[in-house]
């Protein structure tokens, strides 16, 4: 289960204002055209590695969480989030010459950090959805639009029921 809560979401603010806001004692997952910011973060002393930047399987991942169950984002902490999810769009029939298939790519920079850490969380998914992908359009058939999931949250549930959020052993008090 991965639960997002309290973003940090400032515009025009220099990237060290940023890191001075960051623990140290996690692992930061960024896009990998900047090449310069991770550059600079890991100098600040922050673990940080490449996103995967693949939007199909990006979506495809984060999606597959959302309808098992295995994503949760606390809504009240996390408005840009939300916001960007709201305005999030393919193109239409008319713009789709034009922009292609993908998603149209404004005002997604919190989706883009979420997808990031999804696909990096989710690897072996990943790695399966690629490994399907590749075999299907070597026989000739286009990707799936969205990859099922094989659990629903579910029979999560119940084959590991230790891992449900209201399981008060799994927290730490404060």
């Amino acid at each position: 289960m991965l639960w997002i809560g309290w973003e940090r979401y400032l515009r025009e603010t220099p990237l060290h204002e940023h890191v001075k806001a960051l623990p140290r004692n996690v692992m930061w997952y960024a896009d990998p055209a900047g090449r310069t910011e991770i550059e600079e973060l890991r100098a600040a002393d922050l673990k940080v590695l490449r996103g995967n930047n693949d939007i199909r399987i990006g979506i495809q991942a984060v999606r597959a969480r959302m309808q098992t169950g295995r994503l949760k984002v606390l809504s009240s902490h996390c408005p840009n989030l939300i916001a960007e999810a709201r305005l999030y769009r393919y193109p239409s029939a008319q713009e789709k010459p034009i922009l292609g298939e993908n998603p149209i790519d404004d005002n997604n920079h919190a989706l883009g950090a979420l997808r990031y850490l999804i696909t990096r969380l989710d690897h072996k998914f990943v790695a399966k959805l690629r490994r399907r992908q590749t075999t299907e359009s070597a026989a000739g058939d286009p990707p799936p639009a969205i990859l099922e999931p094989t659990e629903t949250a579910e029979a999560v549930h119940q084959a590991r029921p230790w891992l449900r959020f209201d399981n008060e052993t799994l927290w730490k008090k404060l």
